[in-house]
């Protein structure tokens, strides 16, 4: 038996009453339509209720005493600084206590409306609105600290997204990204409205019945609007040649910034003392500077590796392919067949922990990023010329 919301007639204010509905557990797609509640703890609210009593009797029965003047004026002054604190902060836990038997909230969602009833100790929230006002389904990421004693961690997220931010609700959230896109893709499809993607600072929005088209069939269907003149230069730094009937292009090392030298420093730094303390300091074990020599080797191992192996991207019309070039010979990377493609975007991939932009060439397995770092005009380019290619008839 679960909590639900019924109305008499469409303008009727809902009613909360009791039957069997469609529980909405936020990771399953398959419980749509249906219905989620949240309650607050009873036990967590008797809980604050009881320490809030506890505080407050004390300091009630100290103002009780000044007042009757069982106690000299002066002894009450010396407490009441602690006094008013008790008084204040067992009240504080007498509202949260309060509040936790209070709060319900009940989302209801239904082939063409949303449902949402809150009550709290504040009041209640109350509001309908047709699932076409909503502007879609989006996916999108949040980087938690876990704090001194737990593993920082990135939640995936999938919101249905309303123009008014307070009508916006979460559908799934999960420390894990397994089949991340196509849960995002199965909400857009079972709710019957856009998937949302961002794109730095616009929304992308895909059609229900284009989530598992590819890139060709989109073009194909005039759903793509591709930009690229042949005739234009690459941008600086980008060395394309034809193979065939393939595009090969070699991409330059990003821009350097001054932030990148704080960074730089901090990682020759910490070898550096473990170096100095094994080998120059007097009863310091040599081991702190074989340790410190093996680490600032793998540091400029990784520095002349950046230097002397280029990012190629490599596309013709029925294959993407990602690898590094060395004085060795090619690298292995990914690929992509074309017809798996069904997105090119400028962007941060969904478990990106560093703030840079790249290349994203998107199925639904694989999410393969290039060129992070590039100038945005430099990417643009990019992903103009791959979608010609790939399109290409």
């Amino acid at each position: 038996m679960s909590i639900s919301i019924s109305f008499d007639d469409k303008n009727a204010r809902g009613r909360m009453k009791k039957q069997r509905v469609t529980p909405w557990n936020s990771n399953n797609v398959s419980d749509f339509p249906g219905t989620r509640v949240r309650e607050g703890s009873t036990i967590g609210g008797y809980i604050f209720i009881v320490l809030g009593l506890i505080w407050l009797i004390p300091s009630l029965v100290a103002l009780y005493s000044y007042v009757a003047k069982i106690i000299p004026p002066f002894v009450l002054a010396a407490d009441t600084p602690f006094i008013v604190f008790s008084i204040v902060f067992s009240v504080g836990f007498l509202l949260t206590g309060l509040h936790f038997l209070r709060f319900r909230e009940v989302i209801t969602i239904e082939n063409e409306r949303v449902v949402y009833e809150k009550e709290s100790l504040f009041g209640q929230k109350y509001w309908q609105e047709p699932l076409k006002n909503f502007q879609g389904v989006l996916q999108r990421t949040e980087y938690r600290s876990g704090g001194k004693n737990s593993p920082s961690y990135t939640l995936y997220i999938v919101e249905l997204c309303h123009p008014d931010s307070k009508k916006t609700l979460l559908l799934h959230e999960s420390r894990d990204d397994h089949d991340f896109r196509k849960t995002w893709e199965a909400y857009s499809r079972t709710l019957k409205v856009p998937a949302l993607v961002k794109e730095g600072e616009r929304i992308i929005k895909r059609a229900v019945e284009d989530l598992d088209k590819s890139i060709k069939e989109l073009a194909e269907e005039g759903k793509i609007d591709i930009s690229f003149d042949p005739a234009q230069a690459p941008p600086v730094g980008v060395v394309a040649t034809v193979e065939k009937d393939a595009l090969k292009m070699m991409l330059p090392n990003a821009p350097f910034k001054a932030s990148n030298l704080v960074g730089i420093s901090v990682f020759l730094l910490f070898p550096m003392v473990f170096i100095y303390i094994g080998f120059f300091l007097e009863d310091a074990s040599i081991a702190f500077g074989i340790m410190g020599s093996i680490f600032l080797l793998v540091v400029v191992f990784s520095f002349i590796w950046k230097a002397i192996a280029k990012e190629v991207l490599w596309v013709s019309s029925k294959e993407v392919r990602f690898f590094y070039e060395t004085p060795w010979g090619e690298r292995p990377g990914s690929a992509l067949k074309t017809k798996q493609v069904e997105a090119v975007r400028v962007g941060k991939r969904v478990d990106d922990r560093i703030n840079r932009n790249g290349l994203l060439i998107i199925s639904d397995e694989l999410q393969l990023k290039v060129g992070e770092g590039l100038t945005d005009e430099t990417l643009e380019w990019l992903k103009q010329c791959v979608l010609a290619v790939i399109t290409r008839k």
